[in-house]
């Protein structure tokens, strides 16, 4: 699946991300008031997942981190 985003255009690429995004962040939002303590460790967690985010060629936005550190783990656990 991962190998398939070459082949979309990066309008629907884009897009498409966004809407896993909301989706992400809506089913994960009841998720964040247990883990106020855990978002201390996204300063050492995200440069983790940007390694593994460049390594697989897709587009790191800057929205999914000031949202919140977690969103961006559910977001790469279901693509």
């Amino acid at each position: 699946i991962l190998f398939e985003y070459k082949l979309i255009d990066a309008d629907f690429f884009l897009a498409f991300n966004g809407i896993i995004f909301i989706i992400g962040s809506k089913l994960v939002q009841g998720i964040f008031q247990f883990f106020h303590s855990v978002r201390m460790l996204c300063g050492t967690v995200y440069p983790f997942l940007i390694f593994f985010y460049l390594r697989r060629q897709l587009v790191i936005r800057e929205i999914m981190y000031k949202e919140n550190c977690l969103t961006t783990i559910y977001l790469i656990s279901t693509t």
